[in-house]
């Protein structure tokens, strides 16, 4: 067969594929429209009840352990065998605290400060500080926590849990785009032109950094390249073209006043946030299953919506519009809560059989967290919510919701004095490197 032909059945077949792959897209993006559009409003069920009793002796057990890990971080030792004792013994206090108060089980507890996790996110802080000197802690924890969404990736594909070029990559460029199209000091026509460009490097066009923040970028695509070939693993670079038209629809989300129709919000954070947890899939494994894509698909929109949860306040004053922020304007939140959490579950419902002996653990960590991440936004928002709404709430959670709101505040005050009289002088990246 002529060289030609070959060449043009395979440019045929590549186009069929990617065709398939659009279709998967919205065939995704459309069930996910549907459960939203068929959740239930009722008072979710997040786990067990804790008595007001309970709550502070977990209030004082919390005030305790806060003040044994600032003690243990002001003595880190020097040699690293006094490390390793002086590390075992802080995470058994913290697994201990888990137990205890947060009623963990203890096959929970052991995935979360596992060798390899903890690994993991050392490595990754050490690596973007190297990366990036001058990169913002607030940068640093968004992009770990992409790199902790990939880690349970790994885990629901029976992989080991490791730090790839991708993984690295594609989790620094969260704070590199999503934090430039937040920004409200940067013009619209601004985002539109760095879209643009960026958009053409994620479809393979060489071009030339106009800035070094986008050299710094362009690097990044260039780590996912290395590890991913083009034509071998197309996939790939597809969703990462689908996750930046999502960032670049979500645009239209940003200082309108009054805000866009909440189906228009709705079908921008469905695309975006689907697309977004898609495609840690595809990086964590070159290729996906059809169940598989779609199971990461609806994952991604269920962080989506609890992202846009916890930022409701922040988002809400900046005029950046979500179905939360926008809701607040004129409503309590109590039943679109209710409603996330209803979906949260029909996510999870949805999840195919992965090769792992421990999915259920998995599922159930997940609606945990989720659930406990929902309280965290309720007690921060509290004049967001109904009263009747935060008395039936609040005994779901460990603490009260006056105290988890203080706490909040306290943790970041303590973080910056930790940071600049422990890690500045040490040369440390991050806290997660001590654990490690």
């Amino acid at each position: 067969m002529p060289a030609a032909d070959r060449i043009r059945i395979l440019d045929d077949k590549l186009a069929y594929r990617e065709l398939a792959f659009q279709k998967n897209l919205d065939d995704f993006k459309t069930k996910c429209l549907s459960w939203w559009h068929s959740v239930t409003a009722e008072q979710p069920v997040l786990g067990e009840r804790f008595k007001p009793c309970e709550q502070e002796l977990n209030e004082r057990e919390t005030d305790q352990l806060v003040q044994y890990v600032e003690e243990q971080l002001n003595c880190y030792p020097e040699s690293p065998s006094d490390q390793e004792v002086w590390r075992a013994g802080l995470r058994e206090r913290i697994k201990r605290f888990g137990r205890d108060c947060f009623r963990f089980p203890d096959h929970y507890l052991n995935i979360l400060l596992s060798d390899a996790y903890l690994r993991v996110t050392s490595t990754f802080a050490r690596e973007a500080k190297t990366f990036n000197g001058k990169l913002e802690l607030d940068a640093l924890s968004q992009a770990m926590r992409n790199v902790w969404v990939m880690n349970c990736l790994q885990m629901f594909l029976g992989k080991g849990i490791s730090l790839s070029p991708s993984i690295f990559a594609y989790s620094m460029l969260y704070p590199y785009t999503d934090n430039v199209l937040d920004d409200a000091e940067i013009s619209k026509d601004s985002k539109r032109e760095i879209c643009r460009r960026l958009g053409l490097r994620l479809a393979g066009v060489a071009l030339e950094p106009s800035s070094r923040h986008e050299r710094d970028i362009y690097r990044l695509v260039a780590m996912i390249e290395d590890q991913y070939e083009r034509a071998e693993f197309p996939e790939v670079f597809w969703v990462l073209l689908a996750i930046h038209r999502g960032q670049v629809r979500s645009l239209t989300q940003q200082g309108s006043d009054p805000p866009p129709e909440e189906n228009r919000i709705l079908n921008i954070s469905v695309e975006k946030g689907g697309a977004s947890v898609l495609a840690d899939g595809y990086l964590v494994a070159g290729k996906l299953s059809r169940v598989e894509a779609e199971f990461f698909f609806g994952f991604g929109v269920v962080l989506q919506l609890f992202d846009d949860v916890q930022d409701v306040a922040q988002d809400l004053e900046a005029k950046r519009w979500t179905l939360f922020s926008r809701n607040a304007r004129v409503l309590p939140l109590d039943c679109i809560a209710n409603r996330l959490h209803d979906f949260l579950l029909k996510v999870l419902r949805s999840a195919p059989r992965f090769p792992i002996s421990f999915q259920p653990v998995l599922k159930d960590l997940i609606q945990r967290n989720c659930g406990f991440l929902l309280l965290q936004a309720v007690s921060q928002n509290q004049d967001l919510f109904s009263r009747e709404y935060l008395r039936k709430l609040e005994p779901y959670s460990p603490v009260r919701f006056g105290y988890l709101k203080s706490l909040h505040a306290l943790l970041a005050k303590k973080h910056e004095a930790f940071k600049r009289a422990v890690l500045d002088r040490r040369n440390l990246p991050s806290f997660y490197h001590l654990l490690a």
